[in-house]
């Protein structure tokens, strides 16, 4: 994790955000891509371990796109949050909740966000010192999961995963989410085309939805 980085600038309690989550066959179009992210204001990146050779526009991305978060996710070993730490990584996401991962995890300095679904597995996650719980896949049970699964456990700090659509992030914002995490739906085939005129646009109306203008 970089000297300048403070961990409370990531996903704040008082600002919803959107992680950006760039899953690519290719690193070509990442640089591309998280820049126009940046441009419209979403500033924090998630590059994924399933996408081949990301150390090698890691320097670049540090360097081209000034003040974003950049974050490793799909990270399930020890030896990948061994590489996600190699590269001085902002933030780790986990698609899982397993028991030794999250020892790791716990004992290392970076933020973490893990991998959960049911009450138990996030508790599990929060006493392991999770900055937040990504709650994976969320498209399977909605915003009003949060409603419920926050009444007994205000303290959760649950990011959606998984099938958001943008349209919806309203409604997780008011069911307890503190951000929402965007994948293909946000990027579509923008890091296969490298052409973000589509993505501009996506990538603001979801500003549009996190920040809505006062009526």
């Amino acid at each position: 994790m970089p000297a300048d980085f403070a961990p409370n600038t990531f996903l704040p309690d008082d600002e919803p955000t959107a992680v950006a989550v760039l899953r690519a066959s290719t690193p070509r179009h990442l640089v591309t891509v998280a820049s126009e992210l940046a441009r419209c204001g979403l500033l924090d990146i998630e590059l994924t371990l399933t996408t081949p050779d990301i150390e090698e526009v890691w320097g670049e991305l540090r360097s081209e796109v000034p003040g974003i978060r950049l974050g490793i996710g799909s990270v399930r070993t020890a030896e990948d949050v061994a590489r996600a730490n190699e590269l001085a990584t902002d933030f780790i996401v986990t698609p899982v909740c397993d028991s030794l991962l999250l020892d790791v995890l716990a004992d290392q300095q970076t933020p973490f966000v893990p991998g959960a679904l049911t009450p138990s597995e996030i508790a599990r996650c929060m006493q392991a010192g999770a900055h937040a719980v990504k709650v994976f896949p969320a498209v399977t049970v909605g915003p009003q999961y949060f409603t419920q699964v926050l009444a007994p456990m205000p303290d959760a700090r649950l990011m959606p995963s998984g099938g958001i659509d943008a349209a919806a992030i309203p409604r997780w914002i008011t069911a307890g989410a503190i951000a929402v995490s965007l994948g293909g739906a946000l990027t579509a085939d923008s890091l296969e085309t490298g052409d973000v005129t589509e993505l501009s646009r996506r990538a603001t109306f979801v500003m549009q939805q996190l920040r809505p203008d006062p009526q």
